[in-house]
């Protein structure tokens, strides 16, 4: 539980952002069971012993949309290093693989990820945007199909990707997209193309998420889709693994998870007790708890609380386990720093939070385990870095690594998002930081 003006005032400001979370949002857990950006889960189980990653940009996380140079974290030997195994390469020409990199997707073995971009003129857009896999244990690369389409990725199954290309064409004084379905398999390196249960098209030469299904999460045999509705409820939608026998599941959906795992969808649920009722910001201060809920998405029931009292909405769902964590101590009284320049902004005092507790419990949230505590560390999540403190995980049979985002300070004071990763080893609690080689 946390009390003060701030954390009232934030979890206020929280709620009113999400009164309508829709199917598809990035929470603040993610990991190799869940894909950001709406994607669904991994299909498989644990990774090989050679591809113990995370992956991150230098500069933050590893996004759908981000550009940049992507690196992998060994969460083993504590090393970060790019993707591209060149040791003699600048990463900053034509030359090197991952030149103009636009967005990536992890696999269990493959990393897919875009190169190029699209440019809008008036009658359509010019360029090229390849579709390529890299092998993470030797860096191989490869390109699958080159289109000059924009492609939006939707979700990873073992190492088969699912994405849309966005075909563009012109129509009157304006631009119309045509989505199209594929599958690429990135061992193989052949790609499919699937069916969709209708034609998806948006007008005036921009992409918009809300007029195609998005994919949540992959179940066996099944995939399960969202679809926005004009209102902006979603409906819920499955298929089979190649896109057949859609079938509409359920309508008006208006709140839902945004992690999702073995056939359920996690989200944090936050309630506010307010010390003076009639104080809708939260100035006069109140308590703040956190519980963990999750649903099946085809369950129309109330959410199933699988903990309560969790500290934080920052959790992530592993094939195994969920991992919750929570801050430790405020910064000493009297500390002044600055906030980092994508944080809310603004001189924040003794309500930075610094460190952490890190809890282990089962799927059904059964055996809650404390398995890391420390108070070295500022956590990102706190500073308003977009959904990641607790952003990646490995499992073997015996033990689990996990990845997290922290801030360092600037020669100014102002808290920055490190370039480097704190790394938990779960069995011995131990918290080591990354040694970054470019």
């Amino acid at each position: 539980m946390k009390n003060g003006k701030t954390a009232v005032k934030n979890a206020l400001c929280g709620i009113l952002a999400g009164i309508l979370p829709l199917l598809g949002a990035v929470s603040c857990g993610s990991g190799q069971t869940h894909l950001e950006g709406g994607a669904g889960a991994s299909g498989g189980k644990n990774r090989p012993q050679y591809n113990i990653y995370a992956f991150r940009m230098e500069n933050g996380k590893l996004n759908w949309n981000q550009p940049g140079l992507p690196y992998k974290v060994n969460l083993v030997s504590g090393k970060t290093t790019p993707v591209c195994t060149d040791p003699l390469c600048m990463h900053d020409t034509e030359e090197c693989p991952f030149f103009d990199c636009n967005g990536c997707a992890v696999g269990e073995e493959i990393l897919f990820y875009r190169r190029g971009s699209l440019s809008r003129y008036e009658n359509g857009f010019r360029g090229t945007e390849k579709l390529c896999a890299c092998a993470v244990a030797d860096g191989e690369t490869e390109v699958l199909r080159e289109y000059a389409d924009s492609l939006v990725f939707l979700g990873v199954r073992g190492d088969m990707l699912y994405y849309y290309s966005a075909a563009w064409s012109k129509e009157g004084d304006g631009l119309v997209c045509t989505y199209s379905l594929h599958r690429a398999d990135g061992k193989s390196g052949t790609v499919e193309d699937l069916p969709l249960p209708e034609t998806y098209r948006t007008e005036g030469g921009y992409i918009d998420s809300s007029d195609y299904p998005n994919l949540l999460m992959f179940e066996g045999d099944t995939i399960w889709w969202t679809k926005y509705a004009e209102d902006r409820t979603a409906s819920i939608l499955r298929s089979d693994l190649d896109g057949q026998n859609w079938t509409e599941v359920r309508t008006g959906v208006r709140t839902f998870a945004s992690v999702y795992s073995e056939g359920y969808g996690y989200t944090a649920g936050i309630a506010v007790e307010l010390e003076d009722p009639g104080d809708r910001r939260g100035e006069n201060g109140g308590a703040v708890t956190y519980s963990l809920r999750r649903t099946r998405p085809d369950s129309g029931g109330e959410p199933e609380t699988v903990a309560e009292d969790i500290g934080s909405s920052n959790f992530l769902v592993t094939d195994r386990h969920i991992f919750t964590m929570e801050g430790v101590s405020p910064v000493p009284e009297g500390t002044k720093i600055k906030t980092d320049p994508f944080s809310y902004g603004g001189d924040v005092g003794s309500e930075i939070l610094n460190g952490c507790r890190v809890w282990r419990m089962n799927l059904d949230g059964s055996e809650r385990t404390l398995v890391g505590e420390t108070a070295e560390y500022y956590f990102a999540g706190w500073q308003g870095v977009p959904d990641k403190v607790l952003f990646d995980c490995y499992e073997d049979e015996t033990n689990d690594w996990l990845a997290f985002f922290f801030m360092e300070q600037d020669e100014s004071g102002r808290l920055v998002l490190s370039e480097d990763t704190l790394i938990l080893n779960a069995a011995t609690g131990e918290f080591t930081v990354s040694e970054f080689v470019r």
